[in-house]
């Protein structure tokens, strides 16, 4: 997914898409505060930028990830 698609926040649903992860697994990463999140209301949001750095602290973790559709 291209970053210019991407809205500036993404709800839990929104990033599990994003992320290709179960809505747990993201569940298990908010409570272990590897990935930032703030609330309106009710809902739970997750800002873009915030996903983007998540992303990148797994990587540099995880370096056998391999992101599906990049070269």
């Amino acid at each position: 997914m291209h970053d210019r698609l991407l809205p500036a926040v993404m709800s839990v649903a929104e990033f599990s898409a994003w992320a290709r992860l179960g809505k747990t697994r993201i569940y298990e990463e908010i409570a272990s505060g590897a990935l930032k999140t703030f609330t309106v209301g009710r809902r739970r949001l997750i800002a873009t930028a915030d996903a983007h750095d998540w992303l990148a602290r797994y990587q540099c973790a995880r370096p056998a990830l391999r992101l599906v559709g990049r070269a």
